[in-house]
């Protein structure tokens, strides 16, 4: 493997870890070296990331087309 997609790897799947998109787009500015720390932390600890379940997607989709049905329209 090679050491860029191995960082890639590491920094989604610790990217997985925190909920929220901004937490998300933190990590991605975070240094190599901060990634592999705390990636190294959550295999020694098990922890991995929450799979995303079809149910969870589809509440999702489901909350996003009641959202678009609740805007006002002016004309």
């Amino acid at each position: 493997m090679s050491q860029d997609k191995e960082d890639r790897d590491r920094r989604n799947y610790v990217s997985k870890m925190y909920p929220g998109l901004a937490w998300q787009e933190k990590v991605a500015n975070w240094p190599r070296d901060r990634i592999t720390a705390v990636y190294l932390r959550f295999i020694r600890d098990s922890q991995k990331p929450k799979p995303e379940t079809p149910e969870e997607l589809e509440r999702d989709i489901r909350e996003d087309q009641d959202d678009q049905d609740d805007q006002l329209e002016l004309f």
